[in-house]
């Protein structure tokens, strides 16, 4: 699955994205975010541009152009979260969720539960991860904690009825008012995830 058809795919299973469409001309709002449309890690490879104003619009997308498929998406604020399914050999499927970003793979700030959470297991990962007191409430920011417990029971509940063997969710921006996925990769257990 390219990143359209992932995003698609957690929108069918009622996970809230960041407005995503494919875009082949200059658009009417700005800012927008400009990403090919691959998986994978996208910021490191330039892959994702933030344009400000019509004018920047057309080097950037003839930059993207190169790779394939262009997104525009809308531009999402918050904290970021890692969320996602993975598949583990004495568990089965377990959901994770964590401090998300670029800065996953050196914080490891990460809590794991077995398919199926109850809603008791959703609150306690949240709560078991370091983030967790910047999450209730920091320096005048909030963040609505019920939108994330949902997006965790959610995505339980994918792991419960469909193929798919991996799933990684990151960012899921999160804020006051919202949660919505902004980039994210699906495997299916008849492919190879990779790395």
């Amino acid at each position: 699955m390219d990143l359209l058809e992932c995003l698609n795919f957690l929108k069918s299973n009622g996970i809230p994205i960041a407005e995503t469409r494919v875009i082949k001309a200059k658009p009417d709002r700005f800012p927008i975010v400009l990403k090919a449309n691959t998986l994978g890690h996208k910021t490191e490879k330039k892959l994702v541009r933030i344009v400000h104003c019509p004018g920047n619009f057309d080097k950037e997308f003839s930059d993207l152009s190169k790779e394939g498929e262009v997104l525009g998406q809308e531009m999402a604020s918050g904290i970021e979260i890692i969320l996602g399914i993975q598949s583990d050999e004495t568990f089965g499927k377990v959901i994770m969720v964590g401090n998300g970003g670029v800065f996953t793979e050196v914080l490891k700030d990460v809590a794991f539960r077995a398919v199926p959470l109850t809603k008791k297991d959703a609150k306690d990962m949240i709560m078991e991860l370091k983030i967790f007191d910047a999450l209730k409430g920091f320096r005048g920011k909030t963040y609505n904690l019920e939108i994330l417990e949902d997006a965790l029971m959610k995505l339980s509940k994918i792991a419960e009825k469909s193929e798919v063997k991996s799933l990684d969710i990151n960012p899921f921006m999160l804020n006051d008012k919202k949660g919505v996925v902004v980039d994210c990769r699906i495997f299916m257990e008849s492919e190879t995830p990779i790395k």
